[in-house]
């Protein structure tokens, strides 16, 4: 039986959220079907957490980088001398190789290079949503205007694609929104690594690490503290169990965009709340 040839595309600067979601597919396809591929930014930060001895054929190239952040222009020269040969390198690879899926993530960037490479090596594209395409109404100010960017970008290549996947059927409304047909869309909800997490992991080490007693109420979100996530509502929910206030209750964050602006306007009344920064290498 042929093989289906599936590309892993990922011209991101770092390994983040969807990367991982792609690392759990690629690790549970079957191989008796699945041939896989994975071309990566070479210049990416972050843990690849795959290796040619997963049955991956894994490629690195300069895809550029994003139009963001405080050095936009020099970012642009950066892609311009480097992107359009890797692309091109990148799509006579995949012709060669004969690959018949491109499988990217949707945000703007990555699904139209990804539509881009597809439609050079003859294959056909996946889009894979991880995010809201439209930002919500509490979005800031200064994020509006190139979030009215990413959404129409996001809607021509949803339109575009062949097949859409997202991880949850609140995503899939919206991308049906933005005009992807239903019968394009499937809902794949991110799996968990049992071997991982379950019931019976020791988190004492981690409790004592960061003062939390044995005994206290823990939860913990991995995400960016931002205000479409919502952390504010699991705030205001906090006071719920028994009815009272917790004696003391910390914010950890871990990202760029500080948390104590979305905690202490949700925080309660007669509620101790703080607030402190944590840096990616410990939290």
């Amino acid at each position: 039986m042929k093989k289906i040839k599936v590309l892993f595309f990922y011209p991101d600067e770092h390994f983040g959220s969807p990367w991982t979601v792609f690392t759990h597919v690629m690790r549970y396809l079957d191989r008796t079907r699945f041939a896989l591929y994975a071309a990566v930014n070479s210049e990416a930060t972050g843990v690849l957490n795959l290796s040619g001895t997963d049955g991956v054929m894994i490629r690195r190239w300069k895809f550029g980088r994003g139009l963001r952040g405080s050095d936009a222009r020099g970012n642009a020269l950066y892609s311009a001398v480097h992107l359009p040969a890797s692309m091109l390198a990148l799509a006579r690879y995949a012709r060669t190789e004969g690959i018949d899926i491109v499988h990217c993530a949707a945000e703007a960037r990555p699904s139209i290079l990804g539509l881009l490479l597809a439609r050079l090596a003859g294959a056909r594209v996946l889009l894979h949503y991880h995010a809201l395409p439209k930002y919500p109404e509490n979005t800031p100010q200064a994020l509006r205007y190139s979030g009215r960017i990413r959404q129409a970008s996001m809607r021509a290549t949803g339109r575009r694609a062949d097949w859409t996947v997202t991880v949850s059927q609140f995503i899939a409304t919206q991308v049906r929104d933005i005009g992807v047909a239903a019968d394009r869309i499937e809902v794949v909800l991110n799996g968990v690594d049992l071997s991982r997490f379950h019931p019976g992991v020791d988190g004492s080490a981690m409790r004592e690490a960061y003062g939390i007693p044995p005994d206290a109420p823990l939860v913990l979100e991995l995400a960016a503290i931002i205000p479409w996530k919502r952390q504010e509502d699991l705030v205001r929910a906090s006071p719920s169990r028994g009815g009272a206030c917790p004696s003391s209750a910390a914010c950890w964050s871990a990202g760029k965009i500080p948390a104590t602006a979305v905690v202490s306007r949700a925080t309660p009344p007669n509620c101790d709340i703080s607030v402190s920064k944590k840096s990616s290498a410990t939290a």
